[in-house]
């Protein structure tokens, strides 16, 4: 129950896109978000706990780990991150 609470936490927190900040994971598959939401669970607790909409921690958040999943970088890297 709670991993699906967090799931959806973090899919509402990658499909959000504010003017402000231009977020190439927004426009990401299903398949995109799915790749990385273990990864940010896992790694960026502090960032969704703070602000789970606030895709720009995030992305820095992920950007700045060097374990995050092989399917998670591929679409950081498909994103140009």
């Amino acid at each position: 129950m709670m991993y699906r609470t967090w799931f959806s936490l973090i899919a509402l927190a990658l499909v959000a896109v504010s003017p402000a900040i231009a977020d190439p994971l927004g426009s990401g598959t299903k398949k995109e978000r799915e790749a990385c939401a273990p990864d940010t669970v896992k790694l960026c607790k502090h960032e969704l706990d703070v602000n789970a909409a606030d895709t720009a921690a995030i992305l820095k958040c992920l950007q700045r780990r060097e374990k995050i999943s092989t399917r998670c970088q591929a679409v950081l890297q498909d994103h140009g991150q």
